[in-house]
C-alpha cells in the first residue's frame, strides 16, 4: 500500500485534514519522526525478533528432533558423533533461512507490542489530537440537541388513527431521522476516516523504515550475517547434542535430558547471554554498514 492508496481509501478524512491545514504537515512529520527513531532501540527490537525466533526453533528441536538422536544413540552406543554434529534438521534449516529473510525480519518486529508501543514526540500530533476532540464535542453536542429535537417532532406531528399511514407520512419521518442523525453520524465519520488516515500512514512509514534499516544489515552485510547466524545455530545443536550424549552415557532418560534442555533455555542466564551476543553483533554490523560521514555526523 501507498500514500495515494490510502488518500483514496480515506478521502472525507484527508479532505477535512486538508481542510484545517494539517494533510501535508502531518506527512511530512511522520515520515521525519520515523525515519530517525532510535538506532539502538531499533537494535533492541530485532535482538528481541532474533532471540525469540532462535529460542522457540530449539524448543522445538529438543521437543522433537532430538529424540531420535537420543534413541539413535541408546540403540548403537559406539555411533560417532560427528555425523549428528553435522546433520541438518528441518527445524534449523528453516530457522536459518527465515532468520536472513528481511521480510520475515521486518513482519516480526511490526507484530512486536513494543514496536506498537513506541514512543515518538510529536506536538503536531499532539495539536491534531485536540483539535479532534473538540470537533468531537462539538457534534456530540449537536447529535444530543437534535435528539430531543427529533422527539418533540414526533409529538407535535399531526396523530394519525386507525395505524393508518401514507407515503407522505413516511417520507417526513425518513427526512426528520437524517436531518436530526445522519448528517451528524457522516461528521463522526469522516472524523473516524482521519484518525485512520494518520494511524495506518504511520504503520506504512514505520514499517517502511524498519525494512530499510533491516535490509541494511540484512544484504549489505549478508555474508556476514549468514556466518553470525550459522555460528549460533550450530554451536547450540552441537552443543546440545554433546550434553545429550553425556546424558546419555550417566544413564539419564531423554525426558529428564528434555526437561533439562528446556529449563536451560528459559534460563535468564541462557536468555540473557543470547541477548547480549546478539546485539553486540547487530551493532557491529550496522556500524559497518553505515557510511563514514553518517557515522561522523550522528
Amino acid at each position: 500500500m501507498d500514500l495515494t492508496t490510502l488518500e483514496t481509501k480515506y478521502a472525507n478524512g484527508v479532505q477535512l485534514l486538508k481542510q484545517y491545514g494539517y494533510y501535508r504537515r502531518v506527512v511530512e512529520e511522520i515520515h521525519l519522526l520515523v525515519k530517525y527513531f532510535d538506532t539502538n532501540y531499533f537494535l533492541q527490537l530485532l535482538t528481541e525478533n532474533i532471540f525469540d525466533d532462535i529460542k522457540g526453533t530449539f524448543r522445538s528441536f529438543v521437543q522433537k528432533e532430538l529424540g531420535a538422536v537420543y534413541e539413535a544413540l541408546q540403540t548403537d552406543p559406539t555411533l560417532s558423533l560427528t555425523p549428528f554434529l553435522e546433520r541438518e534438521f528441518n527445524s534449523l534449516t528453516i530457522l536459518l533461512s527465515c532468520s536472513l529473510n528481511v521480510k520475515y525480519q521486518a513482519g516480526g518486529l511490526m507484530r512486536f507490542e513494543q514496536t506498537r508501543r513506541l514512543p515518538f514526540k510529536s506536538t503536531l500530533l499532539q495539536t491534531i489530537h485536540r483539535k479532534l476532540n473538540g470537533e468531537i464535542q462539538e457534534y456530540y453536542k449537536e447529535l444530543s440537541d437534535n435528539y430531543k429535537k427529533y422527539f418533540r417532532r414526533q409529538f407535535s406531528a399531526p396523530m394519525n388513527s386507525d395505524s393508518h399511514v401514507s407515503i407522505h407520512c413516511i417520507g417526513d419521518l425518513q427526512k426528520s431521522f437524517e436531518e436530526c442523525f445522519l448528517v451528524q453520524m457522516k461528521k463522526f465519520y469522516t472524523l473516524s476516516e482521519a484518525i485512520q488516515f494518520i494511524h495506518e500512514y504511520f504503520i506504512m512509514e514505520l514499517r517502511a523504515s524498519i525494512q530499510e534499516r533491516v535490509s541494511t544489515i540484512f544484504l549489505e552485510r549478508q555474508d556476514r550475517m549468514a556466518r553470525i547466524m550459522n555460528y549460533f545455530v550450530n554451536d547450540l545443536k552441537r552443543n546440545f547434542i554433546r550434553v545429550l550424549d553425556r546424558q546419555l552415557r550417566r544413564g539419564k532418560s531423554f525426558k529428564w535430558i528434555q526437561k533439562a534442555f528446556l529449563l536451560f533455555l528459559d534460563s535468564p542466564r541462557f536468555e540473557d547471554l543470547m541477548r547480549r551476543v546478539i546485539y553486540q553483533s547487530l551493532s557491529t554490523l550496522q556500524y559497518r554498514s553505515t557510511p563514514s560521514n553518517a557515522r561522523i555526523n550522528s
